[in-house]
């Protein structure tokens, strides 16, 4: 079964970086873009202890910041979002939807935020409207979460925007 596990993962890990090599420097990921390297010093999220470190959480982070070919810059930009909301209380970073939403139901946060399970590079808003738990999935730019497509907010903003309750319908639309 053990055997099993780690076929599957390396399959998934070869597919998440078909376009990219991939290596290790010690504890670091080392990913080689075409004639560019980029280093992420993974240790250096996890050295918070904010979030339990992983193999399979380490797996998750490289795939939302390296998954869907982005060029290094949008790497770059993945990462410092990370870096940047990494001990945010909102930000469920590891959250799976029924996760999310036993969280809000158990706790009096209106909103949290986590990482897409779907789309890399993405964020998923998990909110109450009302008795019912929603999700919304929005895109990140930099150290930005795109709102409607233009208005670029930071984490800290777009938790103030959301949680008012005249406004936080004009903020709860997909991209």
């Amino acid at each position: 079964m053990l055997k099993l596990k780690f076929l599957l993962l390396s399959c998934f890990i070869f597919h998440a970086y078909n376009s990219y090599g991939v290596t290790r420097d010690g504890d670091s990921l080392v990913v080689i873009a075409p004639s560019k390297e980029l280093e992420l010093p993974l240790d250096e999220l996890f050295s918070f202890t904010t979030h339990k470190d992983t193999p399979q959480r380490r797996l998750v982070i490289q795939n939302w910041i390296t998954g869907g070919n982005p060029s290094v810059e949008i790497i770059n930009g993945r990462f410092n979002f990370l870096i940047e909301n990494w001990n945010n209380k909102h930000f469920r970073i590891f959250d799976l939807p029924k996760e999310a939403s036993e969280h809000l139901e158990i706790n009096k946060y209106s909103v949290l935020l986590r990482l897409s399970s779907t789309k890399p590079g993405e964020i998923t808003v998990t909110f109450k409207r009302g008795q019912e738990i929603l999700h919304t999935r929005y895109k990140t730019s930099g150290l930005h979460i795109v709102v409607k497509g233009q208005l670029l907010l930071t984490m800290e903003q777009f938790i103030t925007k959301i949680s008012q309750p005249n406004s936080a319908a004009e903020y709860i639309v997909s991209n």
